[in-house]
């Protein structure tokens, strides 16, 4: 049974972007399930919890491999083999591969008497995952070229299944074993990494890298993308909010003219009243008339309004969750517009911030209502793929919901600003710099109704939002807007 782990200590670790060590002088199965374990807990704080299968495979192909090469410096010892000498190279390992099985566990066990060590790290920053593997035996020049021409076959290699079917009744040497290791890789998904071997003082250091986005957009952004280009079917805007649009849009127009239009529509009437009047806007004095709501909210808040309570309109008839998603939309506008005065932004951003926090999640649409045609064609190509269901719901359950939204907001021809609180509210340090101070708003309010309501702990807020606003720990952000929660629940926003 492998030992009990201190995850505090892991996720500090992690938190701080220093490599996480597992130094072992056997690679035992009780390793193997210790590795397993930390790697398991890693990927849950990545969230790339779906790929343990192929991860868990990489690094234990990696400390095999890393221990059969210490392991047969003893070997080459005990027979009196130069391990540098390329024809010795090549007859010591013949002699190696066919060495009884009880044989290969007395070398691995005569690693710790001759300190012969194996570290595996993982380490995590910003945008990447490392596995690192460490050892203490230096590699000759012969291993080296080995291992990376296997690397440079995997590159630009043939399929897997059609490699093992070649190498079927070949012995698994060094080069085989990692250009299969690599393949696997490539096959399930995780082909694109950076592969580095050097020397450091005394050990030898082989890494593999990943740049996490681009991990993320695999197969996810495979249906992603197939769900973009099937988005042209999605409902129009209700041709009142259209002519609406277009009548704010027009010169001179008058902000009683804008009323009548807006007044056609008792349900919008009183959706922006209700809107203009609630706590969001801490007014001291009552709103009773279309005109003055206009006059308070400027045309520019106004078409924004717009916007979201077409959208509303739009997605509520497909929504079986619909009552739960605009209540933490709302609420998030809510926190949103109030940490934005609170925290001094300028009045032309301020004006942009309710509406934009509102739309922020519309990505997470239930597509097997609304588009059901498209989402027959989706099963169709994951099937065709070999993609899984469990990728698939992910999908459809809105896992993407950032980048589909953001099509979304193009599709419907909304203000750049919006989309790209959509598209960067997860990764606010992303967004252009002319709205990153309204993505990290928006991704701090998201952040503060799911702490609220269970869905996140403090210790996983993204950093950057509190580093831009320069708050030194997320507690002290929750300090700071701590009873936002019960002005909300006063006011009783939503529509």
């Amino acid at each position: 049974m492998a030992k009990k782990l201190n995850y505090s200590v892991i996720q500090e670790i992690l938190r701080t972007s220093k490599p996480l060590t597992l130094r072992t002088f056997a690679y035992t199965p009780k390793v193997h399930q210790e590795i397993d374990q930390v790697l398991s807990f890693i990927l849950r704080y990545i969230d790339l919890e779906r790929l343990k299968p192929q991860f868990s495979y990489c690094v234990h192909q990696l400390a095999d491999q890393t221990q059969e090469i210490n392991v047969k410096r003893i070997f080459f010892q005990e027979k009196g083999l130069n391990i540098a000498d390329p024809d010795e190279y090549m007859k010591g390992s013949e002699q190696f591969r066919a060495e009884p099985k009880m044989e290969f566990k007395r070398y691995i066990n005569a690693q710790k008497e001759k300190n012969i060590y194996t570290k595996i790290q993982f380490r995590t920053e910003e945008d990447r995952f490392d596995i690192i593997l460490r050892s203490n035996c230096l590699l000759s020049d012969l291993e080296k070229q080995i291992i990376l021409s296997s690397v440079e076959l995997a590159s630009g290699h043939q399929s897997l299944d059609k490699t093992l079917k070649e190498l079927n009744d070949e012995p698994l040497t060094l080069q085989t074993s990692f250009l299969i290791m690599l393949l696997a890789l490539k096959n399930a998904g995780l082909g694109d990494y950076a592969f580095s071997l050097n020397t450091r003082g005394e050990e030898t250091v082989t890494t593999l890298c990943w740049q996490l986005s681009r991990i993320r957009r695999g197969a996810i952004d495979e249906l992603s993308d197939i769900i973009v280009t099937d988005i042209d079917n999605l409902p129009p805007f209700p041709e009142n909010l259209v002519a609406l649009q277009h009548l704010i849009d027009t010169r001179d127009v008058s902000f009683t003219r804008i009323a009548e239009q807006v007044n056609i529509d008792p349900y919008l009437t009183a959706d922006i009243l209700k809107i203009v009047n609630s706590g969001a806007f801490m007014l001291n004095y009552r709103i009773d008339s279309i005109v003055e709501a206009i006059k308070f909210l400027g045309l520019k808040e106004l078409k924004h309004l717009i916007l979201t309570l077409g959208v509303q309109t739009i997605l509520k008839n497909h929504d079986q969750n619909s009552e739960e998603h605009w209540r933490h939309s709302y609420k998030t506008a809510f926190y949103a517009l109030q940490m934005a005065k609170a925290l001094r932004l300028s009045p032309s951003k301020i004006d942009c911030v309710f509406s934009s926090a509102i739309l922020h999640d519309i990505g997470k649409i239930p597509f097997s209502t609304l588009f059901p045609s498209l989402v027959a064609k989706l099963k169709f190509f994951c099937s065709c793929k070999s993609i899984s269901n469990d990728i698939f719901e992910e999908v459809i359950g809105g896992i993407n919901h950032s980048e589909i939204g953001f099509k979304m907001a193009q599709k419907w021809n909304f203000p750049t600003l919006f989309a790209d609180v959509m598209r960067y509210h997860h990764h606010p340090g992303q967004a252009p710099e002319e709205y990153r101070d309204i993505a990290c708003i928006v991704s701090l309010a998201d952040a503060l109704d799911n702490i609220e309501q269970g869905y996140l702990s403090p210790d996983m807020v993204d950093p950057y939002p509190l580093h831009f606003f320069e708050f030194p720990s997320a507690e002290e952000f929750l300090e700071a807007f701590s009873t936002l929660e019960k002005s909300f629940e006063t006011e009783n926003l939503m529509p």
